[in-house]
Formats: structure tokens, C-alpha cells, sequence
């Protein structure tokens, strides 16, 4: 039994030497080395990310699902490996940030303002918002929001802001 355990992780540290050296490209293209991180990279998810995002990376209230392909900052392999190795908000100066100001408890809008910008990215996705509402928070929108999401609400990639006008919601 302590043969096999020692030639198990003998055959698993070639693959892991290679990988530890290996550009992100150079993965990709090597079958033995990309089966390999796979493999690995399904273990490292269960024991780490999965108890926020889900067993199938369906996400949850405030953590995204990763299912999908809308990501926040990105789905290529770089954007990936950026937002794993350095987290969101964290400690790490190579970490990415995106925090949405509180407008309601900083007293930046008032509740009238943020009913009809509530009522204007509803009509984003959903046509049948009050149409005073909408021309209203379109308003709000174009002073306060669109800096971040976007003049169409589209979202910025750069800072983490999402799209408000796809029906994905965190």
C-alpha cells in the first residue's frame, strides 16, 4: 500500500513540476498536462470554492454563478486565474475591488430618486415599468450609475460593474 501511495504522488508530482513552470497557454495546449489540471482543479474546487458557489458552480445569494457566462470581470483563462489568485476585496495590492456606494444610506439619493432608478434598470430587462418612473430614473441613472455601468447599463468590465440589463442578478 505505501508502494502505491509513493508512486501515486512519484506520477502525480511530473504533472505537477510541469504545471508549477507552465504558462496558462502551455496548459491548454498539452492534453496530459490540461487532463491534469482539470482533475486537480475539480478537487481544489469542492475543497474551496464550492462551499460558496455550489457543488456545480450554480452560485447562491452574493457569490456569482460560474456556470454561466457572465462573469463580472471577464471568462477568460487570465481574468480567471487573476480573480483566483488574488481574490475580490482582498488584502492582496493585485486584487480586484468593485464596491457600489450606498446611495440611499449616504444620503446621495432620496427615496423618490431611488424608486425611479429602481423603476428605470427594471425596464432594462422588463418593458412594463411606469413609463414616468423610467424617464425619471433615466436621469438618476445618467448622473449616478452610468460613470460605472454604463450609459446602457451594459456594465464595466474594468471595475467589476455588472450588466443590469441581461436578467442575471447576483
Amino acid at each position: 500500500m505505501k508502494v502505491d501511495i509513493a508512486e501515486a504522488q512519484l506520477a502525480r508530482k511530473v504533472y505537477s513540476d510541469r504545471i508549477a513552470d507552465a504558462k496558462l497557454d502551455d496548459i491548454v495546449k498539452d492534453p496530459q498536462l490540461m487532463e491534469f489540471a482539470l482533475a486537480g482543479g475539480k478537487s481544489a474546487f469542492g475543497d474551496n470554492c464550492a462551499p460558496c458557489h455550489g457543488s456545480a458552480a450554480q452560485g447562491a445569494k452574493g457569490y456569482p454563478n460560474l456556470s454561466d457566462d457572465d462573469s463580472l470581470w471577464g471568462g477568460s483563462l487570465e481574468a480567471i486565474q487573476q480573480t483566483i489568485l488574488y481574490g475580490i476585496r482582498s488584502h492582496h495590492d493585485d486584487t480586484r475591488v468593485s464596491e457600489m456606494p450606498a446611495f440611499g444610506r449616504d444620503e446621495l439619493l432620496s427615496s423618490g430618486q431611488i424608486a425611479d432608478v429602481t423603476g428605470f434598470v427594471m425596464s432594462l430587462t422588463d418593458p412594463k415599468q411606469d413609463p414616468e418612473k423610467v424617464k425619471a430614473g433615466a436621469a438618476v441613472f445618467a448622473e449616478n450609475c452610468a460613470a460605472c455601468h454604463g450609459p446602457d447599463g451594459k456594465g464595466g468590465r474594468d471595475f467589476g460593474a455588472p450588466n443590469l440589463a441581461d436578467a442575471i442578478w447576483l
